[in-house]
């Protein structure tokens, strides 16, 4: 019987440790399940008119990039674990997660808006137009997928504080995106190259 006991009561912890960890997966897979449905809403709600370059005005929403990348450093978030308290780091971190939100959500919004403006130019009759507005649709639909994901990350992380969300890929996409703007706006209208740096 004392044989029997010493089996015995170790497995308990380990069932707790197994329902935290299945309640923690239902916990995100719900979160999911949210973000992908609010997105999605989202997305469908947006009407959106860009025609050409002059449409643009109005209809982005800039982001301040240096601002951004400095939430997504994780150098910089490392440097402020080990310099905070605890109590202070998680305040902070929270903060910083929900600034991330906004500035996706920005990046979500242009994506979309850059995308309509592709969308309009493909049809140019010049080879070179179409070509790189097929470039810009491409890498809004790109980034719109990778906002999504990276919504549901960081809300997963605000739920979840354990749960540390690897984000650096979506700064880079969105260069990424400025650029083929850019280029679309050179071979359309040069000299509105650099306003349109300055709306996105």
């Amino acid at each position: 019987m004392a044989g029997q006991n010493r089996f015995t009561h170790p497995a308990q912890p380990i069932r707790k440790n197994q329902s935290w960890s299945n309640g923690l997966i239902t916990l995100v897979a719900v979160v999911a399940v949210i973000a992908i449905l609010f997105l999605y809403w989202n997305f469908r709600r947006e009407r959106i008119l860009v025609r050409n370059l002059e449409d643009l005005a109005g209809q982005t929403q800039p982001v301040d990039f240096a601002a951004f990348s400095n939430l997504l450093d994780a150098s910089q978030e490392q440097f402020l674990k080990q310099r905070l308290s605890a109590n202070d780091y998680r305040q902070l971190r929270r903060a910083r997660l929900l600034a991330t939100l906004e500035y996706v959500k920005r990046l979500a919004h242009n994506a979309q808006v850059l995308m309509r403006l592709g969308e309009a130019a493909r049809s140019s009759s010049e080879p070179e137009v179409a070509k790189a507005a097929q470039v810009l649709v491409n890498n809004a639909l790109r980034m719109r997928l990778l906002a999504m994901s990276v919504t549901f990350k960081l809300y997963g992380e605000l739920l979840v504080p354990q749960f540390s969300a690897e984000l650096a890929p979506v700064a880079d996409r969105y260069r990424q995106l400025t650029e083929a703007a850019g280029l679309l706006a050179r071979l359309q209208q040069p000299a509105f190259a650099g306003r349109v740096a300055a709306m996105l």
